[in-house]
């Protein structure tokens, strides 16, 4: 077996773990040779979700502005509804009770 000798001057030890160091610095290249794919991924992916909340509270604003609509027709259906039956009922009245008829044209002029 070969006797030890000891490091004594920096050169010698930057020769003694020069091959160390350089196996080490592939073995994490290597290790993290797609790491620029992965920043553009996650930049990519970033992107798209910001558009895709975007497109979702805009599509949430859309929802309430339909709802609102749907009130709003409702209300007015609910309204001719109304209306269409006091005819109804008012026209019913006046065939039955023809002697209303003149008390309910002065009511409606």
């Amino acid at each position: 077996m070969a006797e030890f000798k000891p490091i004594e001057t920096q050169e010698e030890f930057d020769a003694a773990i020069k091959d160390r160091l350089h196996r080490e610095g592939e073995t994490i290249r290597k290790e993290y040779a797609d790491y620029d794919d992965l920043k553009k991924a996650k930049a990519t992916y970033e992107d798209d979700k910001k558009a895709l909340e975007k497109t979702i509270g805009e599509g949430k604003t859309r929802i309430k502005e339909l709802e609102d609509q749907i009130k709003e027709s409702n209300k007015k259906i609910h309204g001719y509804e109304l209306d269409a039956l006091k005819t109804k009922v008012a026209t019913s009245t006046i065939m039955d009770h023809p002697h209303l008829e003149a008390q309910f044209v002065e009511n409606f002029e």
